[in-house]
């Protein structure tokens, strides 16, 4: 059992969520913090257990009434939400918890492109979070980094299979051959309950958060198996995906392509991830118990077109 209360921002989302629901299960303090405090999901972790607060990473005193009586915080930040001001909330989220003098910070980041690519690729995403971890090492406050790999959630909203004139499934991005790190992200829960279980070993640490690692076509025909339906991996130029009509295609073409290029695997972010959560689900499992989901965006999808 933790002792105290636990702060968990972002609470409604899937990272944060995912924390929020792991640790009430676990039966600890939650103080969730929201900018959806009577949503669904917000009711939810209510009904739950936790003390669930209106709050704003962009309003310090929000944070500071937050963080008031926490020995711990779990802190995610939007950029997809936010963009530019996503490393203003987190620096007021590292600001917020120097001055509660919290004991433990996780805070979810990612490394900077720039220095994994040698300065020849720039992704915002990356550089807006590496810029939020950098600030944090600056700071005194006790801080394990999370390195979240790509969601398998993803499949269910922005890379959906579609199918063809032939009923054959597809989906593409910029990845080529080289495996593509992925998790489940309700499973990031369990990892950052055991990080604070194990403060000592891990402060000052970052832990890249790994299921697996697959090849576009891999993931594909455990896709298909789980579906009973052939699916395809089709490869999109990082140069073509980057003129898609979307906002972010260009951010994302970019993200693929420095995985392609540079993350070439992360065998051991997942020997580590699967030491602190052996029962982790793989992408095969994961995608089984998804299929009812599935079978109804993709029917969504087919009737849409």
């Amino acid at each position: 059992m933790l002792d105290g209360i636990t702060l968990v921002t972002g609470a409604t989302g899937a990272q944060g969520g995912s924390v929020a629901r792991r640790l009430l299960a676990s039966r600890q303090k939650v103080r969730a913090l929201t900018r959806r405090a009577n949503s669904r999901a917000g009711c939810l972790l209510r009904e739950q257990g936790a003390e669930v607060i209106a709050g704003d990473l962009a309003d310090v005193g929000a944070l500071a009434r937050a963080m008031n009586g926490c020995r711990r915080v779990f802190g995610v930040t939007s950029f997809w939400e936010h963009f530019g001001t996503e490393t203003v909330h987190g620096k007021n989220l590292v600001d917020a918890a120097r001055e509660a003098h919290v004991e433990h910070l996780v805070l979810s980041t990612l490394p900077s492109s720039r220095r994994l690519s040698g300065g020849t690729i720039s992704v915002p995403h990356f550089e807006s979070k590496a810029e939020i971890e950098q600030y944090a090492r600056a700071s005194d406050v006790p801080t394990t980094f999370t390195h979240l790999a790509f969601y398998f959630e993803n499949f269910l909203d922005y890379f959906v299979p579609e199918p063809d004139e032939h009923g054959l499934l597809h989906f593409g991005f910029p990845q080529g051959d080289t495996p593509l790190a992925g998790l489940a992200v309700e499973e990031a829960g369990a990892v950052v309950e055991a990080l604070f279980r194990e403060r000592g070993r891990f402060l000052g640490k970052v832990v890249g958060v790994v299921s697996e690692e697959l090849r576009g076509d891999q993931y594909a025909y455990l896709l298909g198996q789980a579906l009973g339906r052939e699916v395809r991996y089709d490869h999109i130029p990082a140069e073509v995906y980057a003129e898609l009509p979307f906002p972010g295609a260009d951010d994302l073409a970019a993200m693929f392509d420095l995985n392609r290029r540079f993350v070439l695997t992360r065998a051991d972010d997942i020997a580590l991830t699967r030491s602190l959560h052996p029962t982790m689900a793989t992408f095969s499992t994961w995608a089984r118990a998804q299929r009812p989901r599935f079978e109804d965006v993709i029917a969504k999808r087919t009737k849409r077109d």
